[in-house]
């Protein structure tokens, strides 16, 4: 079986790896920090030097999957807007990695969260639906509409390009609703405490100012998800992520919440972990 070369590119890492994506076997993993508000030759260079170390046999083109905003067909940066790479803005980033590293003959790029859904969908929690929405919960919201192992990103029944972090709940954006930042503002909005997600989630038991920061925020999101679970119909949703390892939070208040307008949604935590996108990326490239 012939492997496929991945990076997996994240806000804070980046990830690479040898994956078989017809048996879903990632193999060992390299991992590097990776500063986001880097410069061009930083971050470019980061990817590079990690890309370098992954033993190859010969050239061969690349599955890359990376955060968005990003012209995936062309391999171009277009993070006008977002908090993150910036100097990667209207950067080829495929001929730039190419240049730089001898066994890539080019880069087949992905959305991050396309990339996760579609390993889950073929190796771990979509297993069994034909149509499922996947939703990571960290830094922003990511998302992938999977109907019948396909991508969809485009039509009425998704959000443009199929991103949720483009939705919007009461006239502003859903990630002001729900992400990393929204529950620390909400927090620091009752306390005056500025206190990281870990930390206001171990409190929940014991303090009621936590709690109803995350009962409000899991409404908040039930309520931005309703319109595309209306429209798209999955059979599953799938949550992963950062947030959504506290499981337990999630089955308090975001499944009874959500059962209330949408009982026969089956909401499934990802199985698969950082296996996911590498999975999802190679699939995606071999297919």
């Amino acid at each position: 079986m012939r492997y496929v070369p991945v990076l997996e590119v994240g806000g804070t890492h980046v990830a690479a790896a040898l994956v078989d994506p017809v048996g879903g076997v990632v193999g060992e993993r390299l991992r590097e920090s990776l500063d986001s508000a880097g410069s061009k030759e930083v971050v470019v260079g980061r990817l590079a030097d990690l890309a370098r170390r992954l033993p190859l046999p010969e050239p061969t083109r690349w599955a890359v999957a990376m955060p968005g905003p990003f012209d995936y067909a062309r391999g171009i940066g277009d993070f006008r807007g977002a908090d993150k790479f910036h100097s990667l803005e209207d950067v080829d980033l495929g001929a730039a990695l190419v240049e730089r590293v001898d066994t890539m003959t080019g880069c087949g790029f992905l959305n991050d969260a396309a990339a996760f859904g579609l390993g889950e969908a073929k190796f771990g929690a979509g297993g069994g639906a034909d149509r499922v929405l996947f939703v990571t919960l960290g830094t922003g919201l990511g998302s992938a509409f999977i109907d019948h192992g396909r991508v969809v990103e485009s039509g009425d029944r998704v959000p443009p390009h199929g991103w949720l972090f483009l939705a919007s709940l009461d006239g502003r954006p859903l990630e002001d609703a729900f992400s990393r930042r929204a529950l620390i503002e909400r927090y620091r909005a009752r306390t005056g405490r500025l206190v990281d997600v870990g930390d206001i989630a171990a409190a929940v038991e014991s303090e009621p100012d936590a709690r109803a920061v995350f009962f409000d925020a899991y409404r908040d999101l039930a309520r931005g998800l309703t319109p595309w679970l209306d429209s798209f119909a999955p059979e599953a949703l799938v949550l992963g992520g950062s947030i959504a390892r506290s499981w337990g939070l999630i089955d308090d208040f975001f499944v009874p919440l959500l059962g209330e307008s949408h009982p026969d949604v089956l909401v499934r935590g990802a199985e698969l972990g950082d296996d996911a996108p590498m999975l999802g990326a190679a699939h995606w490239l071999h297919a």
